[in-house]
Order: C-alpha cells, then sequence, then structure tokens
C-alpha cells in the first residue's frame, strides 16, 4: 500500500477507523468520510466530530496523510467532490 490514496468512509471509528489506521501503517495516504450527525431509522448514536478528529491524529501519527470530511456517502455529487479536492 505504500505511496496509495485510499477512500474509507465510516471512518470516525469501528471498522472505518481501523481500516484507516491499518492501511496507514502499510504505507496509504488515507481520505477519511464520515457523516458525524443522526441518520434516520438508525437507533444507536452516530461518530462525532471528535471521533474524526481522533482517526485523524491516529493516521498522522502512523506518519501518513489524511483529509477527513464530514459527508453522506448517499450523495454522490458530495463524494465526487471530496475525491477530486482530496487527490
Amino acid at each position: 500500500m505504500t505511496d496509495k490514496v485510499v477512500l474509507i468512509t465510516g471512518a470516525a471509528r469501528g471498522q472505518g477507523r481501523n481500516h484507516a489506521v491499518w492501511l496507514a501503517e502499510e504505507g496509504a495516504d488515507i481520505i477519511a468520510v464520515d457523516i458525524c450527525a443522526p441518520v434516520e431509522h438508525i437507533a444507536y448514536p452516530m461518530a462525532s466530530d471528535k471521533d474524526l478528529a481522533l482517526t485523524e491524529q491516529m493516521v498522522r501519527d502512523r506518519g501518513r496523510s489524511i483529509k477527513a470530511f464530514k459527508a453522506d456517502i448517499r450523495d454522490e455529487a458530495a463524494l465526487r467532490s471530496i475525491v477530486d479536492s482530496a487527490v
């Protein structure tokens, strides 16, 4: 993964964070996306801005770059804009 750029959704915590950190350890730079807001019909609390900031710090602590964005991945135009601006 050295010098690859990886897009990770749900990156603020859980599996998304785990993947971001692991791929950073493997040499990848990260584009991290998470909604960090309530989602209709989901009963448990969603990740927060602080969670996403912690993911950012954990990736940077591994010597890799990360660009983190708050966005709803169901919005294709927003996701395309994020990838275009990050790459």
